[in-house]
């Protein structure tokens, strides 16, 4: 195995990959913007089945890390584009998350997603709200600005606003 700056900086950048993800899991819906019921994600559900059979194939062939990280990668891009699309149940992705966290048991790269935020920020996000309400997009998106500045990244998800700490 070779060290090279741009080896750490690919697995950095698979590391922050996986967690966007697993991140973005955490909003899916049990209805479409339309209001109609979503139904289990066959997609999905078939993905998830042949990243998991895939993920162990190669976890148990000699830790073969880039064929494990392919599965989770194709998986990735299969629940990205039906959350993209909007037809990703909240069910189906939930659990995609308990198959990432089970990984997680092996790989220990997802990093603790629940964050606390000070008094200021926390005025920052309400504030965001309250332009988003009023439809001024402009300030509301100079607070976002102004929160990943300091390291804060946020989520708008049917049930709310998300946030999470990045690195600067």
């Amino acid at each position: 195995m070779n060290f090279t700056l741009e080896a750490l900086q690919d697995a950095e950048n698979t590391v922050k990959s996986i967690n966007d993800f697993v991140f973005r899991l955490g909003g899916g819906t049990s209805e479409n913007a339309k209001g109609v019921s979503l139904p289990a994600n066959k997609k999905i559900e078939t993905a998830l089945k042949e990243a998991k059979e895939n993920f162990v194939k190669a976890i148990n062939d000699d830790l073969d890390t880039p064929n494990a990280f392919a599965a989770l990668f194709g998986l990735m891009k299969i629940v990205n584009r039906e959350i993209d699309n909007e037809k990703a149940d909240r069910k189906t992705l939930k659990i995609v998350k308990e198959f990432f966290s089970e990984i997680n048991e092996i790989l220990d790269v997802i990093e603790e997603q629940t964050i606390s935020l000070s008094q200021d920020e926390k005025k920052l996000v309400s504030l965001r709200e309250q332009f988003r309400k009023q439809r001024d997009f402009k300030a509301a998106d100079e607070i976002r600005n102004q929160l990943k500045f300091k390291g804060i990244v946020l989520e708008d998800t049917p049930e709310g606003v998300r946030a999470r700490r990045i690195q600067k």
